[in-house]
């Protein structure tokens, strides 16, 4: 079997084939994921014709929007580690003893005029 076939099989979420007794059921377990295909394509035609949007264009649609959220949010939370105030780190290292100290300074308000 060529390397490129095992993506194919991958993607259809059907077993390669091993030996030449597994290949029946991998024929038919081809065939079975080609009957779904056909059906699912016939339903996508249906609903096209009757003016419905198909239900998988709105699941695509729901995905884009969530994946937009999440990197909107990502790029708000990048700037906020700047507000806190002054951070120091020290690493000591003692024999094969590593410590590790983070300090936080703590915020510092502002005196109302």
């Amino acid at each position: 079997i060529p390397f490129d076939a095992y993506g194919g099989f991958a993607k259809l979420s059907v077993t390669v084939p091993t030996m030449t007794a597994d290949v029946p059921k991998t024929v038919a377990a081809l065939r079975l994921k080609k009957s779904e295909f056909l059906e699912k394509r016939r339903v996508k035609k249906e609903r096209a014709a009757a003016g419905l949007e198909d239900e998988d264009e709105k699941r695509e649609k729901e995905s884009l929007k969530a994946e937009r959220k999440g990197k909107e949010r990502e790029k708000k939370d990048k700037g906020r580690g700047g507000r806190l105030g002054a951070v120091s780190v020290t690493l000591t290292i003692v024999d094969e003893a590593v410590t590790c100290v983070i300090s936080v300074a703590e915020k510092v308000e502002k005196a109302e005029k």
